[in-house]
């Protein structure tokens, strides 16, 4: 489908004066394989995808090991190269299995529920689907960021297949390492260090520059939340930057989680927490 690009909103993000607030960072999970994607649940559950092992971990926050799923292959409960994880709210898990061309949903219990796939309008067969990153909304609708096609992909609530759009069209430096939504928008993250504001339904409506390149997006308490090499950045109702802290990790980090109280941020062997102030 193709929409006319028309941006309504622009806002840079320029560095102040002040200095941003310093994290300290405490390891609580290490010795892990690739981390690729870390999700913090409502019910207190960090899960952790371990991309080099072909499953995720569930831990607490404090880093004792409670569960684990997985392991390579194609069948139902296996993995082959897992990019991403969402928990919602703890009740369904979406796991984006990118080499097996699909998104695996499990219900809190770790039952398999299901698969969603990509169908192929040409055939009756699946098309070439390839998960990179996903994000689950408030309304269950799905978003994933397809590396093969370099669409953004919407399943409904219902699982069924909804619309792609080519994100291409609105010169979103692909490919995508990280989406992430906030009521009726979807956010994008470039490497061009730009966080690109979508309408659910594929419209644009504008951009934020956070100068550094996005590594991951993570939507907590009406704000979306921007790690960076060198920042973790929030951005107020998406839009509207407002605390800004720094952390010592460096280009090594992989992905963010957020709780209440605590930031989590992963390396590829390591998950740190860290105290929000």
């Amino acid at each position: 489908m193709v929409r006319f690009l028309i941006i309504v909103m622009l806002s840079v993000f320029i560095l102040s004066d002040d200095d941003p607030i310093v994290l300290e960072t405490n390891p609580i999970l290490t010795n892990l394989n690739r981390v690729s994607s870390i999700y913090h649940a409502p019910d207190e559950r960090l899960f952790i995808v371990e991309q080099g092992r072909n499953r995720f971990l569930i831990s607490s926050p404090e880093g004792t090991r409670l569960d684990s799923l997985g392991r390579r292959g194609s069948g139902d409960y296996t993995f082959n190269t897992p990019t991403k994880i969402d928990a919602t709210n703890g009740m369904r898990i979406y796991v984006a299995d990118s080499g097996n061309n699909r998104v695996q949903i499990f219900d809190r219990r770790l039952q398999f529920l299901g698969s969603l796939r990509v169908p192929d309008r040409q055939s009756l067969r699946t098309a070439f689907f390839e998960p990179d990153a996903i994000a689950v909304n408030d309304f269950e609708d799905l978003f994933a960021f397809d590396r093969d096609s370099n669409n953004l992909v919407r399943f409904g609530g219902n699982g069924r297949f909804e619309e792609k759009n080519d994100l291409r069209l609105y010169d979103i430096r692909t490919p995508i390492r990280s989406i992430s939504t906030l009521g009726e928008s979807v956010f994008i993250g470039d490497e061009r260090g730009v966080v690109h504001q979508l309408t659910t339904s594929g419209g644009y409506i504008g951009f934020v520059s956070v100068q550094n390149p996005v590594i991951d997006l993570y939507n907590k308490a009406g704000s979306v939340w921007v790690l960076t090499d060198s920042d973790l950045i929030q951005l107020e109702n998406g839009t509207r930057v407002g605390k800004v802290f720094s952390h010592d990790l460096g280009s090594s980090v992989t992905s963010l989680a957020v709780s209440r109280s605590r930031f989590f941020i992963s390396t590829s062997s390591t998950v740190y927490s860290a105290i929000r102030n």
